[in-house]
């Protein structure tokens, strides 16, 4: 099943709210990066995220699945903001997420 950015992001912002994974801050050109403060939020998460059917994926293995270059989905976070991304950022490494574009069936989001 297909989602918008806002749906993603609103889950995002909620999961992170009802279980206080920590803080963050939403960046992009339309708020669509959302930046975890420690490796546990980012991937708490993630794993959340997952479990309401949100495929997350590395950057890679998006353009992969797409048969598109790393480059264009880059592109898509950082100058279109058409694509959501959790974002966590290390002294050695950036660790980014990004949706499959298909949801799949899963439990129905936590309220």
């Amino acid at each position: 099943m297909k989602f918008t950015l806002e749906q993603i992001r609103t889950s995002a912002m909620r999961l992170d709210s009802r279980y206080d994974f920590g803080q963050y801050v939403m960046r992009g050109p339309q708020e669509n990066v959302m930046e975890l403060e420690s490796w546990l939020s980012f991937s708490s998460v993630a794993a959340k995220l997952h479990h309401e059917g949100y495929v997350m994926v590395p950057p890679k293995e998006y353009a992969e699945a797409l048969g598109i270059r790393v480059a264009e989905v880059v592109d898509q976070i950082e100058k279109e903001g058409t694509l959501f991304a959790l974002f966590h950022a290390t002294h050695d490494d950036n660790f980014i997420l990004v949706p499959l574009p298909e949801r799949e069936e899963s439990a129905p989001p936590a309220e």
